[in-house]
């Protein structure tokens, strides 16, 4: 762990991203490395960027399993992303799904991990700042279900959140 002095603040680099510790705030950004590659590896740094990681999934065709390198290619880039969405909460729903289809990858397992390449293309870099704020003396807990709602797998999908005052944990 290395910290450096710039300008008054104090940054730390990491593996998993920089932190920016100043006089606003704390500043967190995961590392933008582990998208680029995700999107040069699927050839994807000409593509039109989407607005969302992915979509929801109503079909059941089984579609065609991949095979040799194909499966090679997908489980590398399923643990990138995985990895990738520890620090970014706007791909971790998507992240899940990708990674369920590791061991049986099918064709149209790839076309959802292409979209998400696609997301990754115009979203690169997420900053997440927490400004100081006097110590709050509650947290707030929320969260949502979808009972089944998987055509293919019928699994239960469940997230959450904890706010503690302005700022949001895990």
């Amino acid at each position: 762990m290395d910290w450096a002095w710039q300008k008054g603040r104090k940054e730390w680099t990491s593996v998993g991203g920089i932190v920016t510790y100043g006089p606003k705030g704390i500043r967190y950004e995961a590392d933008p490395r582990h998208a680029e590659i995700v999107v040069e590896s699927m050839k994807l740094t000409d593509a039109k960027p989407v607005g969302s990681p992915g979509w929801k999934d109503e079909s059941e065709d089984e579609g065609i399993a991949l095979e040799g390198e194909e499966r090679t290619a997908y489980r590398a880039l399923s643990a990138r992303i995985n990895y990738l969405a520890q620090d970014r909460p706007d791909i971790q729903y998507q992240a899940k799904e990708i990674c369920r289809q590791m061991q049986n990858q099918r064709e149209s397992d790839w076309a959802k991990k292409k979209r998400h390449g696609r997301y990754l293309r115009g979203c690169m870099r997420v900053l997440y700042v927490f400004k100081w704020q006097e110590r709050p003396s509650t947290l707030s807990a929320h969260t949502d279900s979808n009972w089944g709602g998987s055509i293919n797998s019928r699994r239960t999908t469940r997230a959450g959140g904890i706010t503690h005052g302005s700022h949001q944990l895990r």
